[in-house]
């Protein structure tokens, strides 16, 4: 079970990686309004999670 371990960290860094590359530009608009950096990414994320949220359970996708 610990061989699997590496493998999953590795893909949520690649994920993580992608939704920084896809989500950046709304991060930079938040911040230049007067937001900060914190504030925005974790507006941002809840955007995210409101979007997965509205596309159903996860069961169904």
């Amino acid at each position: 079970m610990d061989d699997l371990n590496p493998i999953a960290v590795k893909g949520a860094q690649e994920i993580a990686k992608a939704q920084r590359r896809k989500y950046e530009p709304r991060i930079e608009k938040l911040v230049q309004m007067g937001t900060t950096r914190e504030l925005a990414e974790y507006l941002v994320g809840l955007e995210i999670r409101v979007a997965q949220l509205e596309q159903g359970p996860f069961t169904s996708r």
